[in-house]
Order: structure tokens, then C-alpha cells, then sequence
């Protein structure tokens, strides 16, 4: 029982001094000036790693993702596919969907919604004329 109780103690204790050093770097970063616009910010990062060791972590890692705009150009891609000349008066919503489907159609195929020990033929789909008569 006792051993529980001095476990518990050092826990405690390992979890709010981890906090607190968070804490503190954050409010010593908020205490700073704020940089020149010119400066590199992956730099700032790299030299100030001794004052903020998790902050400096952080930062190098999520600045170092670069901008792209790759995904966008492809939406607009598939969107300008689905929306022609002939199908102009398409449903802003049905585009949506289309657009939905042929970016994820992928990760759809790979997911199996029906139970394994359940065999699916390609007539056992109801078609949703049949549902409205």
C-alpha cells in the first residue's frame, strides 16, 4: 500500500514539473519582442533551443512542413473535370459529392463495410428506383 502511495508521489511529481517547464517556456516566449519579419524563423528556432528545448521542437517541426499548393490545384483539377460544358447545370452539392468520391475512392476501396462471413453478389445492391416504387 505504501509503495502505491510514494509511486503516486514521484508521478505527481515528474508530471507537474513537466507542466510547469512548459509553462514557463511559454510565458518566457510571450515575454520576448517580437522578431523582425526578415528573420528566418527555422533560424530564431535553432538558436534559442538551449532556452526552449520542447518549444524549439515543436516549431522546427511544424515550420519545416513546406506551403504547397498541390492539393489545391488538384481539387480544382478534378472539380473543373466533373463541372463541363454539359453538365453545367449540375447540383453544387452532387459536384461536392463527385469530387468527394474520386479524391477518396482509394481509402473507400480498402474498407470492407460489409461483415466477413457475409457474401455480397453484385445483384444483391438494391438500386434506388427499387426503393422508391
Amino acid at each position: 500500500m505504501r509503495e502505491k502511495s510514494i509511486r503516486k508521489v514521484f508521478q505527481t511529481t515528474e508530471k507537474s514539473t513537466a507542466s510547469s517547464t512548459i509553462a514557463d517556456e511559454i510565458t518566457t516566449y510571450f515575454l520576448l519582442p517580437v522578431a523582425r519579419e526578415n528573420k528566418n524563423p527555422l533560424n530564431w528556432w535553432k538558436t534559442k533551443k538551449e532556452i526552449f528545448p520542447i518549444l524549439s521542437i515543436i516549431a522546427q517541426k511544424y515550420l519545416g512542413i513546406p506551403a504547397t499548393s498541390v492539393a489545391s490545384e488538384r481539387l480544382f483539377s478534378d472539380a473543373g473535370n466533373h463541372i463541363t460544358a454539359k453538365r453545367s447545370l449540375l447540383d453544387p452539392g452532387l459536384v461536392r459529392k463527385m469530387v468527394f468520391l474520386k479524391r477518396n475512392m482509394q481509402t473507400i476501396d480498402h474498407i470492407n463495410v460489409f461483415p466477413p462471413d457475409l457474401e455480397v453478389e453484385n445483384n444483391d445492391f438494391v438500386e434506388d428506383e427499387d426503393v422508391l416504387e
